[in-house]
């Protein structure tokens, strides 16, 4: 008596084990350790790629002007403008002028890239901050408007790491993130 397994997909993609033979036929469903986060994870990835391939209207995920933004947003605006999941930060410089300012950060490394150096869920945790912060600083629709059209792009070559600097224009007296 031959065994036949196959494998099918679930209701949110868990995978299912399929054991049929002659004689019986039954569902034995495997256990994933794997949590929301990869979860949520590769369903971005399948909404990316469906938007790509023209299947899916891709500015349904952008959030209306002055409203909160997520994580989810802001890894789509990232891919959708560089076409790799950068990894992205908030950070504290002096610009040309020696004026305190923050800035969005987009890194040159990517998910994927044998050195990046997080899981998928330490990449959507640090994104979720980023997109928290620049909601609490009000500057969300900033990011909305220039990220798509901003020109520069993260890259490694022989003068080193450069990452794509978009200003935050917040006065020097609110560059605290905790409110102190």
């Amino acid at each position: 008596m031959m065994k036949m397994m196959t494998t099918t997909r679930g209701r949110r993609g868990k995978g299912m084990l399929k054991s049929s033979s002659s004689e019986e036929s039954s569902k034995v469903a495997i256990e994933d350790d794997d949590d929301d986060d990869d979860d949520d994870f590769l369903q971005f990835l399948e909404d990316s790629m469906e938007v790509a391939a023209g299947e899916k209207r891709d500015d349904d995920w952008i959030g209306e002007p002055g409203s909160a933004m997520r994580g989810e947003e802001l890894r789509k605006l990232v891919l959708k403008r560089y076409g790799k999941l950068y990894d992205t930060r908030i950070c504290q410089r002096r610009d040309s002028m020696n004026k305190l300012q923050l800035f969005l950060q987009i890194m040159w490394k990517f998910v994927g890239q044998k050195s990046f150096p997080m899981t998928e869920a330490e990449y959507i945790e640090q994104t979720d901050a980023v997109a928290e912060i620049l909601t609490m600083k009000n500057r969300q629709d900033l990011v909305r408007a220039n990220l798509p059209i901003w020109p520069k792009w993260p890259k490694m070559d022989t003068t080193g790491a450069n990452a794509v600097m978009i200003p935050l224009d917040i006065d020097e007296e609110d560059l605290t993130i905790d409110g102190e």
